[in-house]
């Protein structure tokens, strides 16, 4: 187990040293910040000497070799709006960021995985369509607008929730609901496929023909194996959300991650950017090891095989 976590912990740095790659050049194609930055009529004297002040002078090859060092020491640049390090900018809007993904993949879970669970156990009844029509609405929705909606229903109409900003638990229940309807209706597709498919295999007729109890068999044997790929899916959604929270958190006005990369691109404040990629792609590469090593607990199987 020991051998299989370095190798993936290899493998992860791997994919983050390509991230940070394709960051780094692509924040480069937006423009040059010092335009946006120095006052109208700057000479070209002031232009030169801010633009190294800020590391952006030299030829492209030795920017990124400096930025590379500067990881490895890490340092991943100053804001340059901000006057401070970009690292601390990401940081500070984590925890909301964290905090919407967090409530959204359990809403997500517990909604989705009822919804699944009840169209398995009455899948040969008319209502297990009735159930799983939530899921296709939840999947063919998308974010913005079901965001838009819940603002103009449950905000404006009924004036339940506020609009946007956050600080209470009230704020966060609009954009967590939003953000956690797709996970929900992916998550009641897939555990309803896998529990069906679980349920008419060989081994659950053996258990139901040795006198178990019904609850024992559906939940011990059958449930458990009918959960693993769901668990793999939450696991890639989960670093998903945490991208894909960008327009929910504008929607709503959530000071999360996404919203401050969004505001340093619109002034190429390209530290802020790449320490925000950076971030997140660290955080999705460490939650997709955590998820493997759950199929060791939820499978005997799976880790006699590693």
């Amino acid at each position: 187990m020991l051998r299989y976590l370095l190798i993936r912990l290899l493998e992860g740095a791997v994919v983050i040293f390509g991230v940070v790659t394709i960051v780094f050049f692509v924040t480069r194609l937006l423009g040059d910040p010092v335009l946006l930055l120095v006052p109208q009529g700057a000479s070209a004297a002031d232009l030169a000497s801010f633009r190294e002040a800020l590391g952006l002078d030299g030829p492209l090859y030795a920017q990124y070799f400096r930025f590379i060092a500067d990881i490895f020491s890490g340092n991943l640049g100053n804001s340059f709006t901000q006057h401070k390090p970009a690292l601390s900018v990401i940081l500070e809007r984590l925890p909301a960021t964290l905090q919407l993904t967090g409530a959204s993949m359990l809403i997500g879970a517990v909604f989705g995985g009822a919804l699944g669970f009840l169209a398995a156990i009455y899948r040969d009844k008319s209502i297990a369509s009735l159930i799983m029509l939530p899921a296709f609405f939840g999947q063919a929705a998308p974010s913005f607008w079901l965001g838009l909606m819940a603002i103009q229903l449950f905000a404006v109409s009924l004036n339940w929730f506020p609009t946007g900003g956050s600080g209470t638990l009230a704020h966060l229940v609009l954009p967590a609901l939003t953000l956690s309807t797709f996970t929900a209706a992916a998550v009641a597709r897939l555990l309803r496929s896998s529990l069906v498919d679980v349920l008419n295999e060989d081994f659950i007729l053996a258990a139901r023909s040795k006198g178990l109890g019904a609850r024992i068999v559906l939940f011990r044997h059958a449930f458990r194996n009918a959960v693993i790929p769901t668990v793999t899916m939450l696991g890639v959604l989960a670093g998903e959300l945490l991208g894909g929270a960008l327009v929910t958190e504008i929607i709503f006005s959530w000071p999360g991650v996404g919203q401050a990369v969004v505001e340093a691109l619109q002034m190429n404040d390209f530290p802020v950017v790449q320490a925000g990629v950076i971030v997140s792609a660290t955080i999705f590469v460490l939650i997709n090891i955590g998820v493997d090593y759950l199929y060791a607990l939820l499978d005997p199987r799976i880790r006699l095989a590693r």
